[in-house]
């Protein structure tokens, strides 16, 4: 679902805006390639205590409102165990991710809870990730949650680049990372 550029630009217009005892949370440069996205995000964020969200796939960018900012950093957190990630304009409702990655060169590493509902999430994430120095393979399915990653690169590179474009994940804990170069 889009809705119109104004609205949104309106609504990010302010990193804090209180109406009828709500909080917004402006984010910008969240994965939003398509509706299965937008739905996945708006479930996330709802079950979490927002109250509603718009979003923009255009620009890839959100508001979601929640009652208080206590609610409003439980549905942020919601979201980014769904597998997304952005970047808060309001200063009091940050969007973080632990990604259980170190700043140490692997060989091999296995990346979970990430969203990949269809074959642009998967092209995004892949894409982000060959770009990281050392990574030269990366496999996701579409419909999956799992990236395997290839190479000789720093694991904590590998996992900040699929922030960046705006989905998350954490380093599998049930599968060991393999050659550990560096510490």
């Amino acid at each position: 679902m889009r809705f119109s550029p104004l609205l949104l630009l309106a609504c990010l217009g302010s990193a804090s805006v209180h109406a009828a005892e709500n909080v917004a949370v402006p984010i910008e440069r969240v994965h939003l390639c398509c509706d299965e996205c937008v739905e996945g995000v708006r479930s996330a964020v709802t079950a979490a205590g927002a109250t509603h969200m718009i979003a923009d796939q255009d620009t890839s960018r959100l508001v979601l409102f929640a009652p208080d900012t206590t609610a409003a950093q439980k549905a942020v957190k919601a979201m980014v165990d769904a597998g997304y990630f952005g970047r808060s304009r309001n200063p009091a409702v940050p969007v973080t991710a632990e990604t259980g990655a170190r700043d140490a060169t692997v060989k091999s590493t296995e990346v979970e809870g990430v969203h990949l509902c269809c074959s642009s999430c998967v092209e995004q994430a892949k894409g982000a990730l060959v770009a990281v120095p050392g990574v030269t393979s990366v496999a996701a399915a579409t419909n999956g949650t799992t990236i395997q990653v290839k190479g000789e690169f720093n694991e904590k590179a590998a996992l900040e680049a699929l922030l960046d474009v705006g989905l998350s994940g954490k380093v599998s804990a049930e599968k060991p990372r393999t050659g550990k170069i560096t510490p």
